[in-house]
């Protein structure tokens, strides 16, 4: 083989991918990778504000001043209220108590209603006469698919009052008065004429609620 021949192959060796500078080339890029690697492992992960004792620190001195703060405010009403005279100490409770059933939201009559309901058969209004106590609510509910009223007979003349009258009530509707005084209220329906009920209103909460 000449010389020409050998520098051939030679300048090919050194220029493959395989060749010399190849392995060197891969040889740094490891060594790179490696420092690269163990940096990686060896670099501190960042503090947790829990794991940081001067976090800690600091947030247990803001909720110890906060806690002093609110045992100041408690012994100073404390203290105003002791030094009190009982009669402005009671119109102060008194006024608080106001204050908080204020804040609560509006009172909600409790009182039980009497019921009664529209039918589209006789006797149209169940019971067709109910005795109920002075004050007491009275609710008329329409569970038919058809609507109703419920409408005093006084409404039908101007020389009586109009005592009640509930518009048109639509199927699943109802309709509620607060109380009447004592006495017979006959009242109807003013779509559907025949249909006719009577309420009569006692003060003797000892009277039977349906007749």
């Amino acid at each position: 083989m000449n010389e020409q021949a050998l520098a051939t192959i030679s300048v090919m060796i050194s220029t493959a991918p395989c060749g010399p500078h190849y392995f060197e080339f891969n040889r740094n890029a490891r060594s790179v990778e490696r420092r690269e690697d163990r940096g990686r492992r060896l670099s501190p992960k960042a503090p947790e504000p829990l794991a940081n004792p001067q976090w800690r620190r600091a947030m247990m001195e803001v909720a110890l001043e906060s806690l002093t703060t609110f045992m100041a405010l408690i012994n100073y009403g404390y203290d105003v209220l002791r030094n009190t005279p009982p009669v402005n100490r009671l119109h102060i409770v008194t006024v608080i108590l106001g204050i908080a059933a204020t804040a609560s939201g509006p009172a909600l009559d409790l009182s039980p209603a009497t019921e009664i309901l529209m039918e589209n058969g006789s006797p149209y209004y169940v019971p067709a006469a109910a005795t109920v106590v002075s004050g007491t609510p009275i609710r008329w509910e329409n569970p038919t698919p058809t609507h109703h009223t419920v409408t005093h007979n006084g409404c039908l003349t101007d020389k009586s009052a109009c005592l009640f009258n509930s518009g048109t009530v639509p199927p699943g509707g109802q309709f509620t008065i607060t109380g009447l005084p004592p006495g017979r209220y006959a009242y109807h329906c003013g779509i559907h004429p025949i249909m006719r009920g009577q309420l009569i209103v006692t003060e003797d909460a000892s009277t039977p609620a349906h007749l």
